[in-house]
Parts: structure tokens; sequence; C-alpha cells
């Protein structure tokens, strides 16, 4: 009986410093982690065996058998770093509404520049009117959050009932900012 050999097709790697694409060699070994349609992240080691020029170059490797994946504990969202303008407006501490600019930003959360005098600590609640740039279109938002961190001047949030609706927008949003991320590092190497 032939055995049927499956492959997985994957876009080049992007540099997270440089945002160039990584070439791989044949043969190279890697450990590898992806998302499956569950949400569910895994890991598992894998070879590169050739190239594919499709719409994109990309990279064939092999496809591992069942066993050989590691479910791996993770955010429940992806995380992109962008730089949006926001503002800051109070839920019920009382302080005076501030613009600034975001750190990162995913569909759960994100973190901010604290650009004003005020004072947060864990667990406040603050109302967050956001911009988010398409591209063909701006999508504003306005959501609740909870202060989960603090780290100087960076605030960390975490959004608090959020409709699925905006929650949509912002999956949509990271996923946007990393293909053109990854458009940017295939374009410059």
């Amino acid at each position: 009986m032939k055995k049927t050999v499956i492959f997985f097709y994957i876009d080049y790697p992007i540099n997270e410093k440089t945002h160039k694409a990584h070439f791989l060699l044949d043969g190279q070994k890697l450990s590898l982690t992806s998302i499956w349609n569950d949400q569910q992240l895994v890991r598992f080691e894998t070879t590169v065996v050739g190239r594919r020029k499709e719409k994109i170059p990309m990279i064939v490797i092999k496809r591992p058998k069942e066993d050989q994946y590691v479910k791996v504990q993770r955010r429940e969202f992806v995380r992109v770093m962008s730089k949006l303008d926001l503002a800051v407006h109070p839920f019920v501490k009382d302080f005076n509404p501030f613009t600034s600019f975001t750190h990162n930003i995913s569909a759960g959360g994100l973190s901010f520049e604290n650009s004003s005098d005020t004072l947060f600590k864990i667990d406040d609640k603050i109302k967050i009117w956001l911009v988010l740039p398409f591209s063909k279109e701006l999508q504003y938002l306005h959501v609740k959050a909870t202060v989960k961190r603090i780290e100087n001047k960076q605030i960390n949030v975490q959004f608090i009932n959020i409709s699925e609706k905006d929650q949509q927008t912002l999956l949509q949003y990271c996923y946007f900012t990393q293909v053109q991320l990854r458009i940017k590092g295939l374009k410059y190497e």
C-alpha cells in the first residue's frame, strides 16, 4: 500500500524587527506554531520540502502525523502592534477625557499611552473611542474596558461587554494589519 504524504503551504515568515521575509532552505527543520479552526494553538516539528508560487510565494512543508501536534495555551485573540488614535473617557471614576494612542490591540483589549495626569488603578473602568483604518474606510468603535495592568505610562485594558459585531471588526482589523505587514516584508526583501 502506497503512503500519501500531505503537505502544508505557508507564507514566508516575517522577521518581527525588520519586517522582511526570511527565506528557508529545502531540508531545513522547523518548529512551527499554528492556529486551527477551533482557535486552538498547536506546535509541531516539520521540514521544508520546497516552494510554490501562486498569487504569493509559499513554502511547502511536510505535514506531521496526528500524534505529533502539541496543544499550547495562549491568549484568546491575536494581538498586533499598531499605533491608533483613541479617546479615553471616564466610566465610573471621574477624570477629564483625553486623547492618546495605542501600542498594540486585539479583539480582547489593547494597551495605550497614558498621556494625561490621571492615575489609573487595576480594575478601573473606562470608555474608549477608537478609529480603525482599513484599506478604503475608517471604522469607529466605542467600547468599555477595565484596566488590567499598568507599566509606567502604558495602560493595558481588557474590553468588557463588547458586542460580537465590534469584536469581529477588531479581529478583522488585526488580521488586516498582519497581512499588510507581511506584504511590506515580502515587497522590500
